[in-house]
């Protein structure tokens, strides 16, 4: 069974809440969650923008995006997304298991061949 991110409730707030704009503190968004907040989205306003993020995932799935977050105010504000940008979400790699299993696979192939190269190198050496 996949585990539920911690983000999901959330998403699940914002998809139940009827109007347009949602504004926030830290704490209330919190409370909503059910667990604390990383210390980067206290310090850093493209913790709540980058729309690559398991976050972002998940309040946009829901169509809603951030309008604005303030780390001084300790806000942020949601905004319900218009229809046509639903389909602008940007998607996770469907399998993020690829890139790492390229890089293992280069890794041992470089691995491979200099052992090679350093076996052949010992073969020309007298003993």
């Amino acid at each position: 069974m996949a585990r539920k991110s911690k983000y999901q409730t959330l998403a699940d707030h914002l998809a139940a809440f009827e109007g347009v704009e949602w504004r926030a503190t830290f704490a209330e968004v919190e409370q909503v969650m059910g667990a604390a907040l990383p210390k980067a989205a206290r310090a850093h306003e493209d913790w709540w923008e980058a729309p690559d993020t398991r976050q972002s995932q998940a309040w946009l799935k829901a169509d809603w995006e951030v309008a604005r977050a303030d780390v001084e105010d300790r806000t942020v504000t949601f905004r319900r997304r218009p229809a046509d940008a639903a389909a602008e979400t940007p998607e996770k790699d469907v399998a993020p298991w690829i890139p790492i299993t390229a890089w293992a696979v280069l890794g041992g192939l470089l691995l491979t061949l200099g052992a090679v190269a350093v076996r052949k190198r010992s073969r020309g050496r007298p003993r």
